[in-house]
């Protein structure tokens, strides 16, 4: 049986040329697998084990396994050269039985049902009588068939089995349920990005400072200003629309985890999917105005050198004021008499002659207290005789 098993199709996962395998023969997968590997196991639709020997067995190169027929290069696509090669020896290494569980991870949680364009399959089984399960279209953000421009039709067939059996159905075999979403500019785009990313033959750029540069090439920021995350996040919105019609969990419709992919050091890699959505938020940018920059709240720089000014001022007059009448006032009384003291404690470096003010305000002289050389003020003057110091006896 190991030299009659069905190799796969371009684009075909390798879990679904072994269930054209178990149709033609009419046997179970796990029977299927005794007989390769010599023991029981059921894969699941993208994630299965053995990888060397179930390549051996069907006379391809283990690497080719992982590269064209599973979704293991769009789980690493943004994976370091080191972290990819480490990745690639545990899965086809010498600890065989390694599977793609972990690795494919971040891809069976957006992809839950298997998918299927109705036309694709119909072309297959008129062509060679039965139908396949295509990597394209079980990649996160896959979510129309680019050859026939359709949306694919989504089934209630899970890709992760679990301790299930998995079922042996083909897309040929299975009622074409109108898809609830809608073919937009972004869910176009969102397919386009997702498919490059899986067709990139080298590791891509996923860093802070790479994304910073497409938005200043698109003009969302201006050099190297920072982003404003409420505005980010507004532009994203405005551009992907429902995001529960692209298969993001819960957790994530609110656009929290994309200001952390542009962060200068992000605490965790956003899986290839968040990836997609960037770059088709950025690919659909175009030159429409917007800016992402972040604005500081606060009055405008014009009102903001007045404001100084007139500060200032006041504090000069106060500390003359002071120092004629010999008071000692500290700088923050001062600057909360004037009414500048919120405004100048947290934006110090706006307020530059009010800053100078305030130095002086700090001198001795300003305080009132004595300077070497300097004559006392009235006010400070010693009243009465001095108390004699009393010399140390001496042994």
């Amino acid at each position: 049986m190991k030299y009659l098993l069905q190799r796969p199709h371009s684009d075909e996962l390798t879990t679904s040329a072994l269930l054209r395998t178990c149709r033609r023969f009419q046997i179970r997968i796990s029977s299927l697998m005794k007989t390769l590997l010599g023991r029981k196991w059921s894969p699941g639709l993208l994630q299965f084990s053995y990888v060397p020997a179930v390549a051996q067995a069907m006379l391809l190169n283990p690497e080719d396994v992982l590269r064209f027929h599973s979704v293991f290069s769009y789980c690493t696509a943004f994976f370091s050269a080191e972290q990819l090669e480490r990745t690639k020896l545990a899965v086809i290494g010498l600890r065989s039985s390694v599977g793609l569980g972990a690795v494919v991870q971040s891809v069976t949680q957006y992809t839950p049902y298997r998918r299927f364009c109705p036309d694709c399959a119909r072309e297959e089984f008129l062509r060679t009588g039965e139908s396949f399960w295509h990597l394209s279209h079980h990649l996160p953000g896959v979510l129309m068939c680019i050859p026939h421009g359709r949306l694919l039709s989504e089934t209630d067939l899970a890709t992760a089995t679990g301790t299930l059996a998995l079922i042996d159905a083909l897309p040929h075999e299975l009622p074409h349920a109108p898809s609830l979403r809608r073919t937009t500019p972004f869910t176009r785009a969102l397919t386009e990005q997702s498919l490059l990313i899986i067709q990139s033959e080298s590791p891509l750029d996923g860093s802070a400072s790479n994304y910073r540069l497409r938005f200043a090439e698109s003009g969302l920021i201006s050099g190297a200003r920072p982003i404003s995350e409420s505005r980010l996040i507004r532009w994203a919105q405005d551009r992907a629309g429902n995001l529960e019609n692209i298969g993001l969990s819960a957790k994530d419709l609110d656009w929290w985890w994309l200001p952390l992919m542009i962060r200068p050091r992000p605490a965790a890699v956003a899986p290839a999917f968040k990836h997609a959505i960037l770059r088709a938020l950025l690919a659909l940018s175009g030159s429409d105005g917007s800016k992402l920059d972040y604005i500081p709240s606060g009055p405008p720089p014009s009102d903001l050198r007045e404001r100084d000014h007139a500060f200032a001022v006041a504090l000069r007059d106060l500390r003359l004021g002071s120092s004629q009448a010999g008071r000692e006032i500290g700088v923050q009384g001062a600057l909360q008499t004037i009414g500048a003291w919120n405004s100048f404690r947290h934006m110090r470096s706006r307020y530059p002659e009010l800053a100078d003010e305030a130095r002086l305000l700090r001198s001795p002289s300003a305080r009132g207290k004595p300077v070497a050389g300097a004559t006392l003020h009235p006010h400070f003057k010693r009243s009465g005789p001095r108390k004699p110091k009393i010399a140390a006896a001496a042994n």
